[in-house]
């Protein structure tokens, strides 16, 4: 009796790798908390992040606006620890600052990389509010848009996370837990005074990268000295002398005249005429003489008058004047 051949062994199969799910956000929430960080300065409050840490020490971004009154600078991290912050380094145009703190144990938050910033993407922001007491307040929304503001010099984020007064500094961030901008202002009106809603803007991850290293290195920028506008003075403007010419006849004046008067012209001007806009009306010794008015033409004032009631337009004379006007 033949042996049964042995069966082969089964060739094992490659087990299906299981991605790992993305972590809720109230697992983000508790992990970038302690790098969430509440900024008291003179007479103003805000938000900022830390972003480095070195030993016991820790570099902390935060919008300008929020400690451009100087010192004393306060930080308080992980709602727990308050400690007394230098100034690094500042960027006024683009509203920026880092600061210094020392000495305990920090944890920081990532930047986002450009790739990391999608329109729609969901967004929250972490900071602290009109100075309420307490852990760090969270809104949430998506990223609207982006957009260069060329009054900050920096490419913008709009989200309609809400910002309200204190969030300044504070972070955006991406559900990952990684900073994509710093929350700096809002509008609440239109340019006509309407109301508006969502409509609140970070500088960006992308310009805060660019211009990282420049303020760790101890930068203090100032805002550019505005080139002075010249103040106009307007011209005072003659107070017109009024003009009144009589009637002396109809014939025609020479039109070389320089100096109108009884002795060489049927006409008599008292006053000057400046501009068109001295004299609109005429008034004649005579009631035939009606509707006189003034065009400047080249060196001359024309002067037309209805020297006829049944005539519309009446006999044409001509005033020289020189060149500024006068006659």
């Amino acid at each position: 009796m033949e042996a049964e051949p042995a069966s082969a062994d089964p060739i094992p199969q490659a087990a299906t790798p299981v991605p790992t799910p993305p972590p809720s956000l109230a697992e983000t929430i508790q992990r970038v908390r302690p790098a969430i960080v509440r900024i008291e300065s003179f007479e103003s409050s805000g938000s900022g992040v830390i972003i480095e840490t070195s030993g016991q020490t820790a570099i902390v971004l935060t919008n300008f606006q929020v400690i451009e009154d100087g010192d004393p600078i306060y930080v308080t991290a992980n709602d727990s620890k308050r400690y007394s912050a230098t100034i690094r380094g500042t960027d006024p145009a683009r509203d920026l600052a880092v600061l210094n703190i020392c000495c305990g144990t920090f944890r920081p938050i990532d930047i986002a990389g450009p790739a990391d910033v999608e329109q729609g993407s969901g967004v929250f922001s972490m900071c602290y509010p009109i100075s309420l007491a307490g852990s760090a307040t969270l809104t949430r929304g998506i990223m609207s848009a982006t957009r260069y503001d060329t009054a900050r010099l920096s490419e913008v984020i709009q989200s309609d996370a809400a910002i309200n007064p204190g969030n300044s500094g504070g972070p955006m961030l991406l559900p990952s837990g990684e900073i994509i901008g710093i929350n700096t202002f809002k509008y609440e009106t239109s340019l006509s005074g309407r109301p508006v809603e969502g409509l609140g803007f970070a500088i960006s991850a992308k310009t805060i990268k660019e211009q990282l290293s420049e303020l760790k290195s101890g930068s203090y920028r100032v805002l550019p000295t505005p080139t002075p506008v010249p103040t106009i003075v307007p011209t005072p403007v003659p107070t017109a002398t009024p003009v009144v010419i009589y009637d002396f006849g109809n014939s025609r004046f020479p039109a070389t005249s320089t100096n109108l008067s009884l002795s060489n012209s049927p006409l008599k001007i008292t006053g000057a005429i400046k501009t068109v806009g001295d004299v609109d009306t005429f008034v004649f010794q005579g009631d035939h003489w009606r509707n006189i008015r003034l065009q400047r033409k080249l060196s001359f004032a024309w002067l037309h008058c209805d020297c006829d009631r049944s005539s519309q337009n009446g006999p044409l004379y001509h005033v020289p004047i020189n060149a500024t006007g006068h006659r």
